[in-house]
């Protein structure tokens, strides 16, 4: 019997139980006994079985109905990357006349997601945000209801062995590269990158970037260069407060969001510092705002709209369709060019190629 390819009857007869207590336990019904929800659940995680959506219809269940999970801290909440891709999802979403549940998933509830599952509250899953430890996941990787990881799973990770699991993501690595040779190619040589949080892949994989741009030019990164941020405006002003005291500032900056950017701009129009006159900047994301900043910012766009995008359609095709494969989508990021970055006017010779 392979695993995840399971019917109801099959859960029954393996647990030693009738089909209708099946359904009972899968529909969450509190005449159940606790022992008994138990080993039907503990046979359901072993074969991967996925209650059949229109059955739960039959007996009352709410239909159509997608979650979005996003693994983290209330930081999310003043993240514009984050509002936005919610915004998109649900959009996205009631195209296909599915409703979303958003769900924010701390540390100590992360057995939330399994549970809204199990209990036929949404029939899928997009996940968003959380670390690179994929065992906080390990329990929806394993199981057979359908989800979508984005930029949360490299797209070398393999789903051969998952059923029903697809990962969308921006290239961020390329993102990162191709900002940080923006730069580069219009003469900056010393160039600070400011991260986002560094247990996140996109931070990581746009700091990678930049650092392989810099290789690719022949420059050596200055750690001093690097600094440690969180996608905040406030943790961006506090840390480049200490580099303009210092008076050893970067030609330009390559910041790893749009906030963290905009931070950035702060700090330097408080010290007198002009953008891009003394300072040039570049960030990630391409927030509507940044088309509005005095100077309006060059940015990366992640492709935020696409990802929400792909991410439901790839969800809808594993809820609509048994046979769907897993799937991976990854989306370039494009360079939006603004006025925040001065080309120097004697840079040195050289180029990528």
């Amino acid at each position: 019997m392979n695993k995840g390819n399971v019917t109801a009857a099959d859960i029954a007869r393996i647990a030693g139980v009738s089909r209708s207590t099946v359904a009972g336990v899968v529909n969450n019904y509190s005449y159940i006994s606790t022992e008994t929800k138990e080993k039907v659940r503990a046979v359901i995680d072993q074969y991967g079985y996925v209650p059949n959506s229109a059955a739960r219809r039959l007996v009352g269940k709410k239909a159509m109905i997608i979650g979005h999970f996003i693994y983290g801290q209330q930081l999310h909440l003043t993240n514009s990357y984050i509002n936005r891709l919610i915004i998109d999802v649900i959009e996205e979403a009631q195209k296909s006349g599915y409703s979303v549940v958003t769900c924010i998933i701390k540390p100590d509830n992360n057995d939330q997601v399994m549970t809204l599952l199990r209990d036929g509250t949404v029939q899928g899953a997009i996940v968003t945000g959380g670390g690179p430890d994929t065992r906080e996941i390990d329990d929806l990787l394993k199981s057979g209801f359908p989800a979508v990881f984005v930029n949360k799973l490299p797209e070398t990770f393999s789903l051969k062995e998952y059923r029903h699991k697809h990962i969308v993501k921006s290239n961020n690595f390329q993102g990162g590269y191709r900002a940080t040779k923006y730069l580069l190619d219009r003469g900056h040589r010393d160039i600070m990158h400011i991260t986002g949080l560094l247990d996140r892949l996109s931070s990581k994989d746009r700091l990678l970037g930049y650092r392989k741009a810099m290789e690719d030019y022949g420059l050596t990164v200055r750690e001093e260069r690097v600094l440690k941020g969180d996608y905040t405006k406030s943790r961006t002003e506090s840390l480049f407060a200490a580099c303009l005291e210092s008076g050893d500032l970067p030609t330009a900056i390559f910041a790893a969001n749009d906030m963290t950017a905009i931070g950035v701009m702060n700090s330097c129009s408080r010290a007198g510092i002009r953008v891009p006159e003394d300072i040039s900047l570049i960030g990630f994301d391409n927030m509507p705002i940044t088309s509005e900043l005095q100077p309006a910012l060059t940015t990366m766009s992640a492709g935020d709209d696409s990802l929400a995008r792909y991410s439901v359609a790839m969800l809808l095709d594993s809820l609509t369709d048994d046979s769907a494969v897993p799937g991976v989508k990854v989306l370039n990021p494009e360079l939006i060019e603004r006025e925040s970055v001065r080309k120097l006017k004697s840079p040195d010779s050289g180029d990528i190629k």
